[in-house]
């Protein structure tokens, strides 16, 4: 039987699965700061970073909808 996909639904569901905020400022090879204001600012990642952190997300067993990085 095939391993089912956890969806994840928002900015804070996708942060929290990769590790939380300084685990997302290192992967994209920024500072806390960045990321903080992703969140405070609309809750979104650029798309620049869209095929890493869903990479990892996929590695991870998860889904997120593609809106978070600002397609669609």
């Amino acid at each position: 039987m095939p391993k089912r996909t956890k969806q994840l639904q928002t900015f804070d569901d996708v942060v929290r699965e990769l590790g939380g905020s300084t685990a997302v400022a290192r992967m994209c090879n920024l500072s806390l700061a960045a990321v903080s204001a992703w969140r405070k600012y609309n809750a979104m990642f650029p798309p620049k970073y869209y095929f890493k952190m869903t990479n990892v997300l996929n590695q991870r067993g998860c889904e997120a909808p593609r809106h978070l990085w600002r397609f669609e």
